[in-house]
């Protein structure tokens, strides 16, 4: 799957504006998934998390951000701490 450059973008942007304007700590969502605050947790739990954040995302948006912040020698990771 090639991700365009700009889904990334869209995303990121529509998940920074909710962030801000809600004042969510995303960090306290994910340090649950995270035992060892590596920064990084499964594509599952990084869903699980955006959603308990109430960042309600469709599947194609979690996949552009999961291809977008994912750790390259681990397919089922992603960096959350880059959001």
């Amino acid at each position: 799957m090639n991700v365009p450059i700009v889904a990334p973008i869209i995303g990121f942007h529509l998940i920074k504006n909710t962030v801000k304007i809600n004042r969510i700590r995303l960090n306290e969502f994910f340090e649950d998934f995270d035992p060892l605050r590596k920064g990084t947790c499964t594509k599952a739990k990084f869903r699980t998390a955006l959603d308990m954040a109430n960042l309600h995302l469709r599947a194609e948006e979690f996949d552009v951000l999961e291809k977008f912040y994912s750790v390259p020698d681990e397919d089922d990771k992603v960096y959350y701490k880059d959001l």
